[in-house]
């Protein structure tokens, strides 16, 4: 089923469907059974990972001490398979820094360079998986941890496991964080307060598709706009991620000259989608938190008692 909280189902009930869902794929990502490449494989394990997340933040504010350690160890478990992925996701992105890049024949020359030493980067990532690195098995054992944490979840009673009390606390948290993020990214310009702001971002995207039978009108293309904003946010954060990269160690990259010009290069389009990000923040981040999760929880509440929004029928339909 989908990752989304189905009509008739409790809050509680969803949980425990989606935390093993996710899990059980994830774990079979890791387990090589999947038929692929390893390093996709690893890469849906890890955004896996951030799904379980999201969903224990959605109802972090009514579970309680079981929140801390089942997200702790999908944390964790993430953190393993990081490496792996990181080193194709570097050179991912400079392929498509490299398409953007002005210049022909000999002026590309020292960009050929620095490719050569994130594909050698990406392929020892890749000899390291396949020949059984022990952070696989232990990022196993830290998924299933987690489930086990999400498994005991308890919903009291007197929340409401059908009405809104059960969800609202936690949209209206997550989006607040975003909401103080984005200040604080757009006052400090700094590249580590914008990833801050990403993952906040990413978390309301994953709580706007677990509700989204709410009013799927409507939260369809929201969720999608916290999707691209997270997706932009993501993109600024690898173009400094790979300027650290290459700058720590110049000469595995071709050298300094090499390096400086995709220092440059990468600084000028990270910051071109950092600005466009706090433009498009604008709007998805326009109401105060409170409103936005009054909002949702009118949706949900209409939901829950009307059942899923359904198409509205022209004439002609209603002949039909």
């Amino acid at each position: 089923m989908a990752y989304r909280i189905q009509p008739g189902e409790t809050v509680q009930a969803a949980v425990h469907r989606i935390a093993g869902e996710q899990s059980d794929k994830a774990l079979r990502d890791l387990s090589g059974e999947r038929e692929g490449d390893v390093e996709a494989a690893v890469h849906d394990a890890r955004k896996r990972c951030k799904k379980l997340r999201g969903l224990l933040r959605l109802v972090r504010p009514v579970i309680g001490e079981l929140y801390a350690p089942g997200n702790r160890a999908f944390r964790d478990a993430a953190r393993r398979l990081g490496p792996y992925r990181d080193a194709h996701a570097l050179l991912e992105t400079f392929d498509r820094l490299g398409a953007v890049a002005p210049g022909r024949g000999r002026d590309r020359e020292p960009l050929a360079a620095v490719r050569d030493g994130l594909a050698a980067d990406a392929e020892r990532a890749s000899t390291a998986l396949r020949d059984g690195d022990d952070d696989l098995e232990d990022a196993a054992h830290g998924i299933e941890a987690g489930v086990e944490r999400a498994r005991r979840v308890r919903i009291d009673a007197a929340v409401g496991p059908l009405d809104a009390s059960a969800v609202r606390p936690g949209l209206k948290k997550t989006y607040k964080r975003g909401h103080k993020a984005r200040r604080t990214a757009a006052d400090s310009a700094s590249p580590e307060d914008f990833h801050e702001w990403r993952k906040r971002c990413k978390y309301t995207w994953y709580h706007l598709r677990l509700v989204g039978h709410a009013a799927p009108w409507v939260l369809g293309p929201l969720a999608d706009g916290f999707h691209a904003l997270s997706n932009t946010l993501g993109d600024a954060h690898d173009l400094h991620v790979l300027s650290e990269r290459l700058g720590a160690e110049p000469q595995r990259y071709g050298g300094s000259d090499a390096v400086d010009r995709v220092h440059v290069l990468a600084g000028g389009v990270r910051l071109r989608l950092e600005h466009a990000a706090l433009r498009g923040g604008a709007v998805l981040y326009a109401e105060p938190p409170g409103r936005f999760a009054d909002r949702l929880a009118r949706y949900w509440q209409t939901f829950r008692s009307d059942g899923v929004e359904p198409p509205l029928p022209e004439l002609d339909d209603s002949i039909d």
